[in-house]
């Protein structure tokens, strides 16, 4: 697990709080970046307007601070595809209270770790493991998230 992403001393972000968004280049399942890059995030499921889509962004080059976020069985944060007019945003937005000095954590889905050269070191068990399938995973209503990458 990488070093990731903390929660500022002193500072405490509320359940329900927007605090970001994942940022890169808008990918295409045909694109071969997405083999190569470390930072590529799909998600697929629906935007509150109930339209069902599928985003592919690689933050690699592009990205932001949420590129940063290590991925918890139990994660204190979801993801989903929220859109602006034309723009799609993958959005972050606490699912519960995170207080001062917390890492702040995403569920990375359990197809990131099917490929048998990673486990998730997540605290939720003592030892290297699997993540929960999809359906066992707490996520919002309206998406299911995965997060891939290739680490080297």
């Amino acid at each position: 697990m990488g070093v990731g992403v903390f929660v500022r001393p002193g500072k405490v972000i509320e359940k329900g709080q927007m605090i970001g968004a994942y940022m890169g280049e808008v990918l295409k399942k045909s694109d071969e970046v997405i083999a190569r890059s470390i930072y590529v995030f799909d998600l697929e499921g629906t935007n509150r307007g109930s339209k069902s889509m599928e985003v592919i962004v690689d933050g690699q080059t592009h990205g932001g601070w949420t590129r940063f976020c290590n991925s918890h069985c139990k994660p204190n944060v979801e993801v989903y595809p929220e859109q602006v007019g034309k723009i799609v945003l993958l959005v972050f937005k606490t699912a519960k209270r995170i207080t001062s000095g917390s890492q702040i954590f995403i569920n990375y889905g359990r197809a990131y770790f099917e490929d048998g050269e990673t486990m998730c070191l997540c605290s939720a068990k003592r030892q290297p493991h699997l993540p929960p399938g999809d359906e066992q995973v707490k996520e919002t209503k309206e998406t299911k998230a995965t997060k891939r990458a290739r680490r080297t």
